[in-house]
């Protein structure tokens, strides 16, 4: 929310047409830095905002996906994830710039809002897909261990 009040104000105090096209960029940019910058701690930003959708304030929910970050598969899919959405949200935020240099000022209006509410459902879609074929291949694992492990003791 700074950042909107911020480049808004910006804007209108500059007055210029190509910063109050871009503004929006600084604050999709921001939030992919601030994804990339989160691989550096231990659980980066992804982790939080899957466990809000996932668990949400259900405290047994969230003990079992607090959990999860035991297993390696799991912190490595967060990771890529996180990765994913960091780098997504700056190339989204350079072509925005791109398109506000390259093309008139009414079709960048009419392209930015569509191109960002895309790139959200895009990535939306991608990580719950991504995430049920990582639960798969974890389930499909777990069984093969125990086939192979019912297996051993004949």
């Amino acid at each position: 929310m700074t950042f909107l009040v911020i480049g808004t104000a910006a804007s209108l105090i500059s007055g210029s047409v190509f910063f109050t096209l871009i503004k929006d960029s600084f604050l999709t940019a921001s939030f992919g830095l601030i994804c990339l910058g989160s691989l550096l701690v231990q659980r980066p930003l992804m982790f939080y905002i899957n466990r809000q959708f996932v668990a949400g304030d259900d405290p047994e929910r969230l003990e079992w996906w607090n959990g999860l970050w035991q297993y390696p598969h799991f912190r490595a899919s967060q990771r890529l994830v996180t990765a994913v959405w960091g780098i997504s949200y700056l190339v989204e935020s350079l072509v925005r710039v791109g398109f506000a240099v390259l093309l008139p000022p009414a079709q960048v209006v009419a392209i930015s809002p569509v191109m960002a509410f895309g790139v959200m459902i895009v990535l939306i879609a991608w990580t719950r897909r991504y995430m049920l074929a990582v639960r798969e291949r974890r389930i499909r694992e777990q069984q093969l261990s125990r086939a192979n492990n019912s297996v051993m003791l004949l």
